[in-house]
């Protein structure tokens, strides 16, 4: 179904779309404006991009969007906006469930020409898979993701190649940015793609006060330059470490500065400790027996020795 702008109040649309598309958008609606999803079901619908519904701006409010397959982005909805008009999208209720991407985004994908965005402030997310990447939710491109409520969960990334995305069921772009607030529910693992050789880390962005009683859990897929880390939170004023946990036994959550100036950052868990070398033997007399001994002291004072005699 393809409209301007575009209203489902009830009803059903299902098995729509084409298998196997290479091209197209759209499985079930696509929408060049708004689609307003109120009410009904999609179901069963898929093509290239956005097996049940493409369009460039999205409210939905009441609908349930299952079991949709998208080849490439965007296996339940894939918005792909205009830049100039900064859409504003956004999801109040709902489900978006069981639906699959071949690429990226197994729920939604957000993937608007630079400055638009998403706002989740209820509904569910659960049960949704995507290929490579953000099996939930992938948000790309200059794209910024709002969840300030709502539920995310049992999402899954179904490629083994890349094992450490395979945790990125909510992925967030080196170009994009996560903002948070109030208590989401957010179960599966927020992934942050950096671009160390462009000089661009994505932050999440704290709004208010969050109220999760549960830790949200953070990975990346690059190791910590040096050991210094992945900046991920801005403008904390009290100890947001409390509010996550790293997904990776490699890293820890900690805080760094203070004030207003105050952040979190991804760093390894197990740092290299610096290491003093020390060497000492004793005075040899010709024809004689010499000793040398050689100790290796780290900061915290464990020393570990080791004598020759020849």
């Amino acid at each position: 179904m393809t409209s301007r702008d575009f209203w489902l109040y009830g009803g059903n649309i299902v098995g729509n779309g084409q298998d196997n598309a290479s091209n197209g958008h759209g499985g079930g609606v696509y929408s060049q404006g708004r689609a307003n999803l109120l009410g009904g079901t999609i179901v069963g619908n898929t093509h290239a991009h956005g097996g049940g519904v493409y369009c460039r701006v999205i409210s939905m409010s009441n609908c349930l969007v299952a079991n949709n397959r998208a080849e490439g982005l965007g296996g339940g909805i894939a918005i792909g906006s205009v830049a100039e008009e900064k859409d504003r999208s956004e999801i109040s209720g709902g489900v978006i469930t069981e639906n699959y991407a071949g690429v990226s985004g197994g729920g939604v994908h957000l993937a608007p020409l630079r400055g638009c965005g998403l706002t989740i402030s209820g509904g569910t997310i659960s049960r949704n898979s995507g290929k490579l990447m953000g099996g939930a939710i992938c948000a790309y491109y200059e794209t910024e993701l709002m969840i300030c409520g709502g539920s995310i969960r049992e999402n899954n990334i179904v490629d083994d190649s890349y094992p450490k995305q395979r945790n990125g069921q909510v992925y967030i772009d080196s170009l994009s940015q996560l903002r948070l607030s109030g208590a989401p529910q957010i179960d599966d693992c927020i992934y942050l793609c950096r671009d160390a050789l462009a000089g661009r880390d994505n932050r999440i962005i704290i709004e208010g006060m969050l109220s999760n009683a549960v830790p949200y859990r953070i990975t990346t897929e690059r190791d910590p330059v040096g050991g210094v880390g992945v900046p991920f939170t801005e403008l904390c004023s009290t100890n947001w470490s409390e509010k996550f946990v790293s997904a990776d036994p490699n890293y820890l959550v900690r805080n760094v500065g203070s004030g207003d100036s105050q952040y979190l950052e991804l760093a390894f868990a197990t740092p290299a400790e610096p290491v003093v070398l020390s060497v000492s033997g004793d005075e040899c007399i010709y024809g004689a027996k010499a000793s040398v001994s050689v100790s290796a002291t780290a900061e915290t004072g464990n020393t570990l020795s080791y004598q020759w005699y020849e």
